[in-house]
Protein backbone atom coordinates (compact mmCIF):
# COMPACT_ATOMS: atom_id res chain seq x y z
CA UNK A 1 0.00 0.00 0.00
CA UNK A 2 1.37 3.37 -0.94
CA UNK A 3 1.85 6.17 1.53
CA UNK A 4 1.04 8.86 -1.03
CA UNK A 5 -2.11 8.97 -3.10
CA UNK A 6 -1.95 11.42 -5.97
CA UNK A 7 -4.58 14.15 -6.03
CA UNK A 8 -5.00 14.61 -9.79
CA UNK A 9 -7.83 17.11 -9.62
CA UNK A 10 -5.47 19.61 -7.99
CA UNK A 11 -3.75 20.23 -11.35
CA UNK A 12 -7.11 21.03 -12.95
CA UNK A 13 -7.99 23.40 -10.13
CA UNK A 14 -4.63 25.16 -10.46
CA UNK A 15 -5.21 25.53 -14.21
CA UNK A 16 -8.63 27.06 -13.57
CA UNK A 17 -7.09 29.55 -11.10
CA UNK A 18 -4.35 30.55 -13.53
CA UNK A 19 -6.89 31.01 -16.34
CA UNK A 20 -9.04 33.19 -14.08
CA UNK A 21 -5.98 35.26 -13.13
CA UNK A 22 -5.14 35.75 -16.81
CA UNK A 23 -8.70 36.87 -17.54
CA UNK A 24 -8.51 39.38 -14.68
CA UNK A 25 -5.19 40.76 -15.93
CA UNK A 26 -6.58 41.16 -19.44
CA UNK A 27 -9.69 42.90 -18.12
CA UNK A 28 -7.54 45.26 -16.02
CA UNK A 29 -5.25 46.12 -18.98
CA UNK A 30 -2.19 44.90 -17.10
CA UNK A 31 1.35 45.60 -18.36
CA UNK A 32 2.79 43.32 -21.01
CA UNK A 33 5.26 41.68 -18.61
CA UNK A 34 2.44 40.51 -16.35
CA UNK A 35 0.42 39.26 -19.32
CA UNK A 36 3.40 37.30 -20.63
CA UNK A 37 4.05 35.73 -17.23
CA UNK A 38 0.37 34.80 -16.79
CA UNK A 39 0.10 33.33 -20.30
CA UNK A 40 3.25 31.29 -19.72
CA UNK A 41 1.89 29.95 -16.44
CA UNK A 42 -1.37 28.96 -18.19
CA UNK A 43 0.60 27.10 -20.85
CA UNK A 44 2.66 25.29 -18.19
CA UNK A 45 -0.49 24.38 -16.24
CA UNK A 46 -2.08 22.95 -19.39
CA UNK A 47 0.97 20.74 -19.94
CA UNK A 48 0.80 19.55 -16.32
CA UNK A 49 -2.86 18.58 -16.73
CA UNK A 50 -2.02 16.61 -19.88
CA UNK A 51 0.83 14.90 -18.03
CA UNK A 52 -1.69 13.83 -15.39
CA UNK A 53 -3.88 12.32 -18.12
CA UNK A 54 -0.82 10.52 -19.45
CA UNK A 55 0.06 9.15 -16.02
CA UNK A 56 -3.44 7.74 -15.57
CA UNK A 57 -3.07 5.41 -18.57
CA UNK A 58 -2.83 1.83 -17.37
CA UNK A 59 -0.04 0.10 -19.31
CA UNK A 60 -2.16 -2.89 -20.27
CA UNK A 61 -2.07 -4.23 -23.79
CA UNK A 62 -1.61 -1.90 -26.75
CA UNK A 63 -1.53 1.61 -25.27
CA UNK A 64 1.13 3.08 -27.55
CA UNK A 65 -1.55 4.92 -29.53
CA UNK A 66 -2.84 6.57 -26.36
CA UNK A 67 0.67 7.64 -25.35
CA UNK A 68 1.34 8.96 -28.86
CA UNK A 69 -1.91 10.93 -28.89
CA UNK A 70 -1.27 12.55 -25.51
CA UNK A 71 2.39 13.20 -26.33
CA UNK A 72 1.41 14.98 -29.55
CA UNK A 73 -1.15 17.04 -27.60
CA UNK A 74 1.54 17.97 -25.05
CA UNK A 75 3.88 19.02 -27.87
CA UNK A 76 1.10 21.06 -29.46
CA UNK A 77 0.27 22.87 -26.21
CA UNK A 78 3.96 23.43 -25.45
CA UNK A 79 4.52 25.05 -28.82
CA UNK A 80 1.47 27.32 -28.59
CA UNK A 81 2.55 30.94 -28.80
CA UNK A 82 1.80 33.31 -25.95
CA UNK A 83 -0.05 35.61 -28.35
CA UNK A 84 -2.40 32.74 -29.20
CA UNK A 85 -3.06 32.05 -25.53
CA UNK A 86 -3.75 35.72 -24.86
CA UNK A 87 -6.12 35.85 -27.84
CA UNK A 88 -8.00 32.78 -26.51
CA UNK A 89 -8.82 34.70 -23.35
CA UNK A 90 -10.02 37.82 -25.13
CA UNK A 91 -6.93 40.01 -25.36
CA UNK A 92 -7.56 41.98 -28.52
CA UNK A 93 -5.03 44.81 -28.70
CA UNK A 94 -1.71 43.00 -28.82
CA UNK A 95 0.22 45.80 -30.54
CA UNK A 96 -0.43 48.49 -27.90
CA UNK A 97 0.61 46.31 -24.97
CA UNK A 98 3.92 45.26 -26.51
CA UNK A 99 2.97 41.60 -26.79
CA UNK A 100 2.69 41.36 -30.56
CA UNK A 101 6.01 39.56 -30.88
CA UNK A 102 5.34 36.62 -28.57
CA UNK A 103 6.22 33.73 -30.86
CA UNK A 104 9.28 32.99 -28.72
CA UNK A 105 9.26 31.20 -25.38
CA UNK A 106 9.99 33.16 -22.23
CA UNK A 107 11.48 32.07 -18.96
CA UNK A 108 9.01 32.69 -16.14
CA UNK A 109 11.57 34.04 -13.72
CA UNK A 110 13.55 36.49 -15.84
CA UNK A 111 11.30 37.16 -18.86
CA UNK A 112 14.21 36.64 -21.23
CA UNK A 113 14.02 34.54 -24.39
CA UNK A 114 15.05 30.93 -23.93
CA UNK A 115 15.45 28.30 -26.63
CA UNK A 116 12.37 26.25 -27.31
CA UNK A 117 12.47 22.61 -26.28
CA UNK A 118 12.79 19.98 -28.94
CA UNK A 119 9.44 18.63 -29.93
CA UNK A 120 9.00 15.29 -31.52
CA UNK A 121 8.06 11.74 -30.89
CA UNK A 122 9.19 10.52 -27.52
CA UNK A 123 10.19 6.91 -27.19
CA UNK A 124 7.94 4.68 -25.18
CA UNK A 125 9.83 2.40 -22.78
CA UNK A 126 10.14 -1.24 -23.81
CA UNK A 127 8.21 -2.31 -20.72
CA UNK A 128 5.15 -0.57 -22.12
CA UNK A 129 5.46 -1.53 -25.78
CA UNK A 130 6.16 -5.21 -25.13
CA UNK A 131 3.33 -6.76 -23.07
CA UNK A 132 5.41 -9.91 -22.45
CA UNK A 133 8.03 -7.97 -20.50
CA UNK A 134 7.46 -8.13 -16.74
CA UNK A 135 7.16 -4.77 -15.02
Amino acid sequence: MTSYIAHHTKKKQILARKEAALRRLIAANAPAAKLVAAAESVREARVRVLNVHRSLIVPDGDVVDLYTKIDSEIAKVSSTSLATILAEYGHKNLASSGTSNLNIRFSRSALVPVPAAKTGHQRVPAEITNPKTKL
